[in-house]
C-alpha cells in the first residue's frame, strides 16, 4: 500500500496505482494526477496542437493565434499579445512591429531592437542581443570567446585559450612567469609555464590560475 501511495503522488512514478510510467513530456508544461492517469496544463503561449502529449505549440503566432487552429484572417492579420493570450488584430500595439503575420516586440527583438527595422550589429564571436530595447551582444560560444577590452566595436575580440587572453580574467600569462620561467600554453583557463633552457624545477607544480 505504501509504494501504491508513493506512486501517486510523486509524478516520477506515474499516477496509476499498478504501472510505474511516469508523467513527462517533451515540450513546455505543468504535470500533475486525475482519475489515476497523468494530466497536463501548457504554460502561458504554448498549446497541445498535436497528438504527442506536451505543449509543442506557440500559440502566440499567426496559424495558432491564441488557440490552436485559430489563423488570423486577412482583416486581422497580427497575432498580438493579450495579457496572458493573443488575439488577431489588423494592426500591431505601439510597442511591437510587423513581421511576417506576427507582431514582434521591439524590447527584445534583435531585428527589430526599439524601432522597426533597427537592426542590432553581429560583432566578432558574437550573438546580437536585444534588452529592453538596447542593442547588446553575447559571445558566442561564451566557454571560448570574452570581451576583453570592453569594446563593443570588436566584440568579443578575447580567445580565452590563448596565452595572451587567458581564462576568465583574460589573463596575459607572459606577464605572470617568475624566475627563469616561460609561458607555454593556456590550459583549463590557467596559465601553463616551463622553466628556460638551463633550468628545472623538479618540486613545484608549472600551472598558475588565471
Amino acid at each position: 500500500m505504501l509504494g501504491r501511495l508513493r506512486r501517486r503522488r510523486r509524478l516520477q512514478y506515474g499516477c496509476s496505482p499498478t504501472g510505474c510510467s511516469p508523467c513527462q513530456g517533451d515540450f513546455v508544461a505543468t504535470y500533475g494526477c486525475h482519475d489515476g492517469g497523468c494530466t497536463h496544463v501548457c504554460q502561458s503561449g504554448h498549446g497541445d496542437c498535436k497528438p504527442a502529449p506536451g505543449c509543442e505549440t506557440d500559440v502566440a503566432g499567426h496559424d495558432n493565434c491564441g488557440t490552436c487552429g485559430n489563423t488570423c484572417p486577412n482583416t486581422a492579420p497580427y497575432c498580438v499579445p493579450s495579457g496572458n493570450s493573443s488575439t488577431c488584430s489588423s494592426t500591431c500595439s505601439s510597442t511591437f512591429c510587423p513581421d511576417s503575420g506576427d507582431c514582434t516586440d521591439l524590447s527584445s527583438d534583435p531585428d527589430n531592437c526599439n524601432a522597426c527595422g533597427r537592426v542590432c550589429s553581429r560583432p566578432s564571436n558574437a550573438d546580437p542581443t536585444c534588452v529592453s530595447g538596447v542593442c547588446g551582444f553575447s559571445c558566442n560560444p561564451p566557454s571560448v570567446y570574452r570581451d576583453c577590452n570592453g569594446n563593443a566595436a570588436d566584440g568579443c575580440e578575447a580567445d580565452m585559450r590563448s596565452i595572451s587572453t587567458c581564462g576568465p580574467s583574460c589573463t596575459d600569462c607572459t606577464t605572470r612567469v617568475g624566475p627563469h620561467q616561460q609561458a607555454s600554453a593556456c590550459a583549463g583557463g590557467a596559465c601553463q609555464f616551463q622553466c628556460v633552457s638551463g633550468f628545472d624545477d623538479s618540486t613545484s607544480s608549472n600551472a598558475m590560475p588565471a
